[in-house]
């Protein structure tokens, strides 16, 4: 997957049953989480933390986490709306 000229893997794909399929892409310390509802893609790019960053500094050790943590804010309310 390509977003903004950078080459993503894709770690896995699969449709979630709030209503919507998401993609989860990495490329070394880049992370790219994709969900794609009914009338939008929601796109949602950052960086991993280092690994010897202390817990309490912000931010996702890796792509699972970084949409874990995206899904249960916001997507899951997007897709049960129908979004």
């Amino acid at each position: 997957m390509s977003f903004f000229g950078k080459k993503f893997n894709i770690l896995t794909q699969f449709e979630e049953d709030a209503g919507y399929h998401a993609l989860i892409c990495a490329k070394g310390k880049d992370v790219l989480i994709a969900g794609q509802f009914k009338t939008i893609w929601f796109l949602a790019f950052g960086q991993k933390k280092a690994a010897k960053a202390p817990k309490k500094d912000p931010g996702f050790a890796g792509a699972q986490q970084a949409y874990t943590k995206i899904a249960k804010d916001v997507w899951d309310a997007l897709g049960e709306a129908g979004c």
